[in-house]
């Protein structure tokens, strides 16, 4: 016998939960990396980690606007993962790009 589909305050009490260690994860992991960038002088990673915990920022507000109701911050969330994707992927093509082996070697 099949499970039955999660109720819809089931479904939302997960997608709350997911989001908010997401959002808490992104914001002092990539917040971090980034000051630990900045102490470097690393201002590509400075900016990505920065960029990064800004993300995670506009998810904790998408999720923020769910609990209070509001259809709305579901935008907020999707958005905040476009942002998250985007700026990995930029990361690494600018790795890709300026990657130097014989650093590796030295």
């Amino acid at each position: 016998m099949q499970k039955p589909p999660p109720l819809p305050a089931e479904v939302l009490a997960r997608m709350l939960r997911i989001s908010g260690i997401d959002g808490f994860t992104l914001v002092f992991i990539a917040g971090g990396f980034g000051l630990v960038s900045v102490a470097f002088s690393d201002w590509v990673g400075a900016l990505v980690g920065g960029i990064a915990a800004g993300a995670g920022l506009i998810e904790l507000r998408g999720r923020q606007k769910v609990r209070a109701g509001d259809v709305r911050g579901l935008h907020w969330l999707v958005r905040s993962q476009l942002v998250l994707l985007t700026i990995i992927l930029l990361y690494v093509t600018y790795q890709l790009r300026n990657f130097d082996p014989q650093s590796l070697l030295a």
